[in-house]
C-alpha cells in the first residue's frame, strides 16, 4: 500500500522546514496532513490564537480558519485528489481541524499529540472541543508514553498508538568527537522553567573545578531575544567554565554546534520526545539529561546518563563522569541505536500502519 500525501498550510512552511518535508512522500491512497500554521491571507492569524481570545472571537477565528481549510481541501478534490485520511499534528492546533475537515469529506481522522497537552490552561469551550476530538477521531497516536500517559489521564478511554518522532540521519550526521585539551558541552532550550535553565547553570557551578576549567560550554537560547535573559542570568553567577550564549540558529548551524560537541545536556522539567536529545544522538553524541519524561527510560549507559529532574547536583556529577570517559562511548553505536528506533525506515513503518489500520477497519 502506498500514500500520496498531501500538506495543508502557509506555503512558505512548506518551502522550508524539515519538519514538514519528511511528509512529502509520492504515495498512494490519499492522506491529507494539517499542520499548525496557517497563509496570512486568508486569515492572518494562525491556527493556534483561537483559543487564546475570548469565547466569541475564538470562536469567530477558529470558524474563518477552519472555512480557509475546507476551500483547500475543496479545491484538492475538484481536481480529482480525495484523501483517505486527514492526519493533524497537535490537538489544539491541526488536530481539532483535522476532525471537522475529516468529517466535511466523509473520511477517515487521525490525530497525533507532539506537544505538552495541558487542558488547564485553555478556555473551556476549547476544552471540551480538544476532548471531543481525542475521542473521536478514528486513530490516535502520540510521540512518547509519557505523553501517552498524560493524554490517559483525561479519561479518553482509548488506545494511543506510541509512534516516536521522525529522526532525521540525513541531516544530522555522524562525525567524530572535537580534538583538542577542552571539553565541549552544548545545551538547548529557551531560559523558561520547564527546560530547567537555572538547573543547569547549577550544575555547571558544581562541576569539580578540575572538569569544570577545561570546559566550554555553547547555550542555544532558540531565539534572539532570550539571550539577554540567558546573560542576565549567567551575570548573577561565578563559574570556572567558559560559556556563549547563541539565539537563533539555522538547522545547518545546529548540526555543527552538535557535531562540534563533546556532550550535550538537557535539564528539562518535561519533555514530550527529546528532540534535541535524539539529534545529538543521531551526530554520535552522548547525553546527560534529566528524567524528564520523553526520553529517560531509552538512554542506558552507553547513550548517556539520566539524573532526577530539579537535581543539579546529580546532573554535574553525571556531566563530569562522561566528560571523563568519552572513550567508552561509541559515535557509531549511539547513533545506529537512535536511527534504528526513530530514523526514517522504523517512523514510516509505524506511521504507515496506523493508516492500513484505520482503512481497513
Amino acid at each position: 500500500m502506498h500514500f500520496d500525501v498531501r500538506v495543508l498550510c502557509h506555503e512558505a512552511v512548506a518551502q522550508s522546514p524539515r519538519r514538514y518535508r519528511k511528509n512529502r512522500l509520492l504515495l498512494r491512497p490519499s492522506v491529507v496532513e494539517t499542520t499548525e500554521d496557517t497563509p496570512q491571507n486568508p486569515p492572518a492569524e494562525s491556527f493556534r490564537q483561537y483559543y487564546s481570545r475570548g469565547e466569541k472571537s475564538g470562536k469567530k477565528l477558529y470558524a474563518s480558519c477552519l472555512g480557509f481549510l475546507k476551500r483547500q481541501l475543496d479545491e484538492l478534490i475538484a481536481n480529482d485528489w480525495r484523501p483517505d485520511v486527514i492526519h493533524g499534528h497537535s490537538i489544539f492546533g491541526a488536530g481539532v481541524y483535522a476532525q471537522e475537515l475529516a468529517a466535511h469529506v466523509g473520511c477517515k481522522a487521525m490525530v497525533t499529540e507532539n506537544d505538552r497537552f495541558n487542558l488547564l490552561r485553555l478556555p473551556e469551550y476549547v476544552q471540551h472541543k480538544a476532548l471531543d476530538c481525542l475521542r473521536g477521531v478514528d486513530a490516535l497516536a502520540a510521540v512518547s508514553e509519557h505523553l501517552a500517559r498524560s493524554l490517559h489521564a483525561h479519561d479518553i478511554e482509548r488506545h494511543v498508538h506510541v509512534i516516536g518522532n521522525f529522526v532525521d540521519g540525513d541531516e544530522f550526521t555522524l562525525a567524530k568527537m572535537p580534538d583538542g585539551e577542552r571539553y565541549k558541552l552544548l545545551f538547548v532550550g529557551y531560559p523558561m522553567f520547564i527546560k530547567g535553565p537555572n538547573v543547569f547553570l547549577d550544575a555547571l557551578q558544581r562541576l569539580p573545578p578540575e572538569v569544570a576549567e577545561r570546559t566550554d560550554v555553547t547555550i542555544v537560547s532558540a531565539d534572539n531575544d532570550y539571550v539577554e535573559i540567558y546573560d542576565s542570568l549567567i551575570s548573577k553567577r561565578q563559574f570556572h567554565t567558559r560559556i556563549s550564549v547563541l539565539g537563533l540558529v539555522s538547522r545547518a548551524d545546529m548540526v555543527k554546534l552538535m557535531q562540534g560537541s563533546h556532550v550535550l545536556v538537557a535539564s528539562s522539567y518535561a519533555e514530550t520526545f527529546g528532540l534535541s536529545i535524539r539529534e545529538a544522538f543521531a551526530c554520535g553524541r552522548p547525553v546527560v539529561t534529566t528524567d524528564c519524561g520523553g526520553i529517560g527510560r531509552e538512554i542506558g549507559p552507553k547513550l548517556g546518563r539520566v539524573s532526577p529532574i530539579g537535581d543539579s547536583r546529580s546532573l554535574a556529577e553525571n556531566v563530569a563522569l562522561v566528560l571523563r570517559n568519552l572513550h567508552q562511548y561509541d559515535p557509531m553505536h549511539i547513533r545506529q541505536v537512535t536511527l534504528e528506533r526513530h530514523g526514517k525506515t522504523r517512523f514510516l513503518e509505524r506511521q504507515t500502519a496506523i493508516y492500513r489500520d484505520i482503512l481497513s477497519a
